[in-house]
């Protein structure tokens, strides 16, 4: 079992798991080789079960192969989303293909006053509930935006505007609903008195 994930997906090697009839099966009847050690078709990863294994088993068996990977800082934004392959190879010459994509989006930010010019210095917080408890941690890209951080990245204490021109706040899920929660107006400004909801689409 081959499995290759595009530049924008991190594979945790740790979450592999493989079951037959809920059952984990035990280790040494399969060998999980990562990227640069895999034997034929790069790929991120690739499962190797024993011949052993598989003629002991009942005919129509169904082997159950599970793993997750996180959408990193190289993830593609938009409709052209991130890619990850899977192939299954068995006997002399069989094999049987999949392929999946995940999706992470952005949306655009600004704050302006009643004649649309852009405002600096409004402090936003973005949250996943309707609360505002749920802070969704973000880190500054470089790009005159912020995206959400991946463990153990330094997150930022809050999303900040600018006078020039939109932040962009990137890697977000399609379907989902989000909070903008202003902490702090521009100077003569009031803050707004509720979060702001959105969803962005699929």
């Amino acid at each position: 079992l081959h499995d290759k994930m595009s530049a924008g997906l991190t594979f945790d090697e740790t979450s592999v798991k493989v079951k037959v009839g809920g059952a984990d099966v035990a280790e040494d009847n399969y060998t999980l080789k990562k990227s640069g050690t895999e034997s034929s078709d790069p790929c991120t990863f690739e499962i190797k079960f024993k011949d052993s294994y598989i003629a002991g088993l009942k005919t129509g068996t169904q082997i159950e192969v599970t793993y997750s990977a996180t959408l990193n800082k190289s993830a593609v934004i938009g409709t052209t989303g991130n890619k990850n392959d899977t192939w299954l190879k068995y006997g002399n010459s069989g094999s049987v293909t999949s392929e999946t994509t995940t999706y992470s989006y952005s949306f655009d930010l600004v704050k302006t006053d009643s004649d649309g010019t852009l405002l600096a210095g409004a402090k936003f917080k973005l949250y996943a509930d309707q609360d505002c408890t749920n802070e969704i941690k973000l880190v500054a890209d470089g790009t005159n935006g912020y995206r959400v951080a991946t463990t153990g990245e330094k997150e930022v204490q809050y999303i900040e505007t600018n006078a020039t021109s939109a932040l962009t706040i990137r890697g977000l899920k399609g379907t989902t609903t989000y909070y903008l929660k202003e902490i702090e107006a521009p100077k003569g400004y009031n803050e707004l008195e509720n979060a702001f909801a959105f969803t962005i689409a699929d």
